[in-house]
């Protein structure tokens, strides 16, 4: 029995020391399981501040864009306008002035078929 008590003083000092050992990693394990779970939140929350930052800058320069875009809008329908009217006054313009061109030919082909009707009266007066 000498044997089996030494044997099992000797299982108990195994087990004592596994013991310890298994505890010392359960609390060094812990422990930095922590700090990594600390420096993971606060490098979550830093990526979540900056994030969070970004988006909102972006969400104000698409408010920016959207003023500009109605701005610009804005601009095209009123140049669009004013291309109309200055179309519609210049065509009317061009119109009178192309009926004004008009008279004047018809009229200078009437002078130039009297002149030739004169020319040829006195043409037969001569001869």
């Amino acid at each position: 029995m000498a044997n089996e008590d030494k044997l099992y003083e000797l299982m108990l000092k195994m087990y004592s020391e596994f013991s310890d050992k298994f505890e010392n990693m359960n609390k060094d394990f812990s422990g930095k399981f922590e700090n990594m779970n600390k420096d993971f939140s606060s490098k979550f929350e830093n990526m979540n501040k900056d994030f969070s930052g970004k988006f909102e800058n972006i969400n104000e320069e698409i408010k920016g864009l959207k003023q500009d875009t109605k701005e610009l809008k804005e601009t095209v329908s009123s140049i669009n306008k004013t291309v109309i009217k200055i179309e519609n006054e210049h065509g009317n313009k061009l119109s009178a002035l192309f009926d004004g061109w008009k008279q004047n030919t018809d009229k200078l082909d009437r002078i130039e078929k009297e002149v030739s009707r004169q020319d040829e009266i006195i043409l037969r007066k001569v001869k």
